[in-house]
């Protein structure tokens, strides 16, 4: 090894070396090196050749590569690897290598992790999360599928020392592996740039400064599971010595970088059994399964016992852990608002000063959001200068997006049969409205082409230019794509028998009402379970929000009133959303959500 690191540093005119070449310690699955030359100290990584051995490893380092970079334009501490003609990973003579300058300081001492280390490798872990954080489509869960009494029968069968210690504890690893297969499950849809081996022996400590150490395993992820884990880590239950104090300041310091708007972190403590996973690999390098050299099935020995020990030692501090979760000094309560007609002005625009607050607030831990019968696109257009969060509710609760990306998280569709009903039901349909169809990932707003009553016309006027908006020639076309939500305007007179009609068949949702602004009437027809009140109830169930408070004006609102803690109206609303609110504010002309969200924030 040490006749490669001689030559991979004249290859790469990193000048004469001085010394030994001296081992260092630490690295699980990878050997370090410290190489001092003429022109400095270096650190090497000879990456594992069994781990490079597997599919789609490169990518994978590739990957992490690119992340290091825009973790280093964000100033995030870390110690980058060298780059060489444009490369970071080194090859020679078939192995793998990286080059690091030499960082002075000390490795985190697990046996004496303090509270202040604890905010700090919290509060970088935050600002990590928060470079490229986003709401997403739910993807399908990745569960745990360890067969441990497969691996027990082959470790007996070898006669394996490990054999011992999976039988005595195979009720508590296959009980583990369904916990946190049950949390997994629960984990809101969000997606950022993690960095998960961030635990105490990756970061090091130069008077008093933190460096991160070690980034191959940067990717995006869960920043709810990657804080959660690393959290515990940080707390001292790898080597069984947690301390309340540590998780709680691990916590106070991601918090105070980044809130990721999940309340509930308590409900997830299946999370801690990611360790199943860290289990299975070092099962199989003690099986001889991940390389056949002694000193590769020793480590894997005695990493599985290690591992299981503290899969015991997490079962047995349960209790104390969630004690500490549930009492997370964050704000607990959810604050949606309708769009039009109650955050926004009669012009169709945000204030400054909403803007601004709601900005504000939402960067010292506010939970906010909006639903509204707009599509995403439309509401971009006025909402885009917000820096929300959490996902914003669209369509009347048919569509839940991400208010920066403009990305569809959850969509509801209709079925083929309703389909088939909607085109028996209307034959208006071309004279009076269009249908929202998703085509791929963007929706578009399909009219056909001829005569159109003077409320649509007007509307297909004013997105003349927006090529989501566009005609097409039959009714199939009107359908098609992905159809998941059909709008009709006109007259109260025209539109109201069509409504009679429409609310007849009880497996969709159909919303008739005056518009915000005009003397039109709006019909509009969405899928089963997709109103404001419905979806606003599932992001605050998939969030761990206890409250719900909402601001609103109009008929459509008046279901997500009944299902809050407290509902508050603006002094435009109309009359019946007034008598059943908690209370009247001012109007949507005088910023008066934005100021109501000020004063109770400065009470709490």
């Amino acid at each position: 090894m040490k006749e490669r690191i001689i030559q991979l540093f004249k290859n790469y005119n990193l000048g004469e070396i001085k010394g030994d070449i001296l081992p260092v310690s630490g690295g699980l699955m990878h050997k370090m090196f410290k190489v001092q030359t003429s022109t400095g100290i270096y650190a090497v990584k000879c990456l594992n050749p069994e781990i490079m051995k597997r599919p789609g490893v490169m990518e994978n380092y590739k990957k992490a590569e690119a992340l290091e970079r825009i973790l280093a334009d964000n100033w995030i501490p870390i110690v980058p690897a060298l780059t060489f003609d444009g490369e970071k990973i080194l090859e020679l003579d078939g192995g793998y290598y990286y080059i690091f300058k030499w960082q002075r300081g000390q490795i985190t001492d697990w046996d004496s992790i303090s509270s202040e280390q604890c905010f700090k490798a919290g509060e970088i872990l935050g600002n990590i999360h928060r470079i490229d954080s986003q709401n997403i489509e739910a993807e399908e869960i990745e569960l745990s599928v360890i067969d441990f009494k497969d691996y027990l029968y082959s470790a007996k069968k070898m006669n394996n020392s490990i054999a011992t210690v999976l039988e005595d504890n195979l009720e508590l690893l296959e009980s583990s592996q369904e916990k946190l297969n049950e949390a997994r499950r629960r984990l809101p849809s969000i997606r950022a740039i993690c960095d998960d081996d961030m635990d105490p022996k990756n970061i090091m400590w130069d008077d008093g400064k933190a460096y991160v150490i070690d980034l191959e395993c940067l990717d995006y992820g869960n920043p709810v599971s990657s804080c959660f884990n690393l959290s515990l880590q940080w707390s001292g239950t790898v080597n069984e010595r947690f301390e309340k104090e540590n998780l709680a300041a691990f916590y106070k310091g991601y918090m105070k970088a980044y809130d990721n708007g999940f309340r509930s972190y308590d409900k997830l403590y299946g999370i801690a059994y990611t360790w199943v996973e860290w289990l299975e690999y070092n099962i199989r390098r003690a099986l001889g399964m991940e390389g056949k050299e002694e000193e590769e099935i020793k480590l894997g020995v005695e990493e599985t016992i290690r591992t299981i020990d503290r899969i015991r030692y997490l079962n047995s501090i349960e209790d104390d852990i969630c004690s500490v979760l549930k009492n997370l000094h964050v704000w607990n309560t959810l604050y949606v608002s309708d769009l039009d007609g109650t955050l926004m002005r009669n012009d169709c625009t945000l204030s400054q000063n909403t803007i601004r607050t709601i900005n504000e607030l939402t960067e010292k831990g506010l939970a906010f959001t909006f639903a509204t019968a707009r599509s995403i696109e439309s509401a971009r257009t006025i909402t885009g200068e917000l820096r929300l969060k959490l996902p914003v509710i669209t369509r009347n609760g048919a569509v839940l997006a991400d208010n920066t990306t403009g990305k569809h998280i959850e969509k509801a569709l209709f079925t083929a049969e309703e389909v088939k009903m909607l085109k028996a039901l209307l034959p208006e349909l071309p004279k009076y409205g269009f249908v929202s169809c998703f085509l791929g990932e963007v929706m578009h707003r399909l009219y056909i082409d001829g005569d159109h009553v003077p409320a649509l016309q007007e509307y297909i006027d004013y997105y003349a230019d927006n090529p989501t908006v566009r005609p097409v020639a039959t009714i199939p076309e009107l359908f098609c794509g992905e159809p998941g939500y059909v709008t009709l305007m006109g007259s109260k007179e025209e539109i109201s028998p069509i409504y009679d009609r429409v609310r007849e068949y009880d497996g969709w949702e159909s919303l008739f009402q005056k518009d915000t602004y005009r003397d039109e009437y709006w019909l509009e027809i969405c899928p089963q379970n997709c109103t404001k009140a419905k979806t606003i109830t599932k992001v605050k169930e998939q969030f761990g929000f206890s409250r719900l408070v909402v601001f609103g004006d109009g008929l459509n609102d008046i279901p997500m009133f009944d299902v809050a803690d407290e509902s508050y109206a603006v002094a435009n609303a109309l009359e019946e959303v007034k008598r059943i609110a908690t209370g009247v504010i001012g109007s949507n002309e005088e910023d008066a959500v934005a100021d109501f969200l000020k004063q109770r924030m400065e009470i709490q």
